[in-house]
């Protein structure tokens, strides 16, 4: 039982991931392509999530 609200984050952050790890495409064009409506919401629930900033994963992660 979460709520739809987290659902959603939970989901967008796990799409981002993907972007992230699987592609070049700059930050804060993966913000708004999983739904965020701005670049700091989006990093700050990044890093509440997975507890890195996007960047940080994508070096760490990225497949490239």
């Amino acid at each position: 039982g979460m709520s739809f609200k987290k659902y959603l984050t939970v989901y967008r952050i796990s799409m981002a991931k993907q972007f992230l790890e699987k592609t070049d495409l700059k930050v804060s064009a993966i913000a708004m392509k999983v739904g965020f409506s701005n670049f700091q919401s989006f990093n700050i629930s990044f890093k509440k999530y997975t507890g890195l900033t996007p960047t940080t994963y994508r070096i760490f992660y990225s497949q490239s």
